[in-house]
C-alpha cells in the first residue's frame, strides 16, 4: 500500500491546513496545524486537486466534495455515520437527531455526536454541518469558531431556524390519517 503522504496550505481565517493521503488511496485526514508543525510537502495529484477545490470552497464557490475519493478507518459505526454526513448538501444543515435517523439510531443523538467529533476529514466530511434541534450549533473538534467560518461561507446562518422549525413541524405531523 502507497504510502499516505502530505499538502499543506494556509487560509487567512483558519491557519495551515493539512490535507493527507494519496491518489492511490484517497484522502484519509485533514487538520489544523499549529504554526511551525509542517509536515514535508507532496505534488501528490490528489492532494493538489483537493487542495484547488478547497480553496474554490473558501471563495464561498458550492463545492460537492461527495466525489472525492476518501480511505476511512474508523468502526463500522462511525463509518455510517461520515458517509451519512456526505449526503447533506453545501449552505444546508442537519440536526443531530437527523443523523441518527439516517443511520438508523432513532435516540442516537450523542452517538452520533461522538462519531462526528472522530471524523478524521472535516470539511470534506461536513460534520460542521451538523447542528443542534434548537438551532445551536453543537460542538466541533476543530472550535466552534471555525465551525461558524465555515457555515458562514456556505451561507448558512439565514437557514439554521428555518431547518429546525422544518424539522419540528414534520415530527408534529400526524404519521397516517384514517377514516
Amino acid at each position: 500500500m502507497e504510502s499516505v503522504k502530505t499538502r499543506v496550505f494556509a487560509h487567512e481565517q483558519l491557519g495551515l491546513i493539512c490535507i493527507e493521503g494519496s491518489h492511490e488511496v484517497g484522502i484519509t485526514g485533514l487538520s489544523y496545524v499549529a504554526d511551525g508543525q509542517v509536515p514535508a510537502q507532496s505534488d501528490d495529484p490528489l492532494l493538489v486537486e483537493v487542495e484547488a477545490i478547497l480553496q474554490r470552497y473558501f471563495k464561498g464557490e458550492a463545492v460537492d466534495f461527495s466525489n472525492i475519493p476518501v480511505a476511512l478507518a474508523g468502526t463500522p459505526f462511525q463509518k455510517s455515520v461520515w458517509q451519512a454526513l456526505r449526503t447533506i448538501p453545501w449552505g444546508e444543515t442537519r440536526s443531530y437527531k437527523w443523523l441518527a435517523q439516517q443511520v438508523g439510531v432513532t435516540t442516537g443523538a450523542r452517538a452520533v455526536g461522538n462519531a462526528n467529533g472522530k471524523n478524521p476529514i472535516p470539511i470534506l466530511i461536513p460534520c460542521h454541518r451538523v447542528i443542534h434541534s434548537n438551532g445551536g450549533l453543537g460542538g466541533y473538534t476543530g472550535g466552534l469558531g471555525i465551525k461558524r467560518i465555515l457555515l458562514d461561507i456556505e451561507q448558512v446562518q439565514p437557514r439554521l431556524q428555518t431547518v429546525i422549525q422544518f424539522e419540528n413541524l414534520m415530527e408534529s405531523q400526524p404519521k397516517a390519517l384514517t377514516l
